[in-house]
């Protein structure tokens, strides 16, 4: 019989095969990684505008990627419309020789006009004095040159009311402001689409009404112009 030829050795270098495609897999691996973390950021702003418009419109609350996860929103600021409107109305109090019992400051919702009760209104009435319809029709044609709303606001003390017209300080309040929303529409030409009136009565006081002072201050209209 033939002698079995001997077995050859095996080839001891053959883990380095399978080293090598781990080594590969790694690093197609990491690769991989790389490309999905790196944004490009024109598609990412194409994305945030077509999101936007899906999803109602209007103005996107998304600004500028910077590779972060933090939205940047632009810090609020005054109109500088409404701060020229303001100045003018100061001016037109003032040239009114109404500046004490008045006054118009930017806050957050818009341009506040105060005008307080005794400019205005008799104690427990409704009906504008003649006087301050010729105050509030040039004020109102001051608002003409703007383009926001026109809310009128009217504000009672906490002294109680009981009349036949005015069973209590809620329509009182709102009457009056209501009065003064439909003389700036008839008589200074308002856009009445601009304008509306509400009754806020006792509700929102800004002094104390435990003093004479605090009432008097408490009973007031206020014109917001929005933005």
């Amino acid at each position: 019989m033939k002698k079995r030829h001997e077995e050859k050795e095996g080839n001891r270098e053959r883990w380095l095969l399978t080293y090598a495609d781990l080594i590969t897999l790694l690093m197609i691996f990491f690769v991989v990684l790389y490309a999905i973390s790196a944004v490009d950021v024109k598609k990412f702003q194409a994305l945030a505008s077509a999101l936007t418009v899906q999803f109602g419109g209007g103005r996107t609350l998304i600004g500028e990627f910077q590779g972060t996860s933090t939205i940047q929103l632009p810090a609020p600021s005054p109109s500088s419309s409404l701060e020229t409107l303001r100045d003018d109305t100061q001016d037109l109090l003032a040239r009114q020789g109404v500046q004490e019992a008045s006054s118009a400051s930017v806050q957050p919702r818009g341009l506040e006009i105060t005008l307080a009760n005794q400019l205005v209104f008799t104690s427990a009435s409704a009906v504008i004095s003649p006087p301050a319809r010729k105050h509030l029709v040039a004020l109102g044609k001051l608002l003409n040159d703007t383009a926001g709303l026109v809310r009128v606001e009217g504000h009672t003390d906490n002294a109680p009311v009981h009349t036949a017209e005015f069973p209590s300080n809620w329509q009182l309040s709102a009457l009056r402001a209501a009065n003064i929303a439909q003389l700036l529409v008839e008589q200074a030409g308002v856009d009445a689409r601009r304008v509306s009136a509400v009754g806020l009565g006792e509700s929102r006081p800004i002094a104390d009404n435990r003093t004479p002072e605090g009432r008097v201050k408490n009973r007031r209209v206020v014109i917001v112009v929005g933005q």
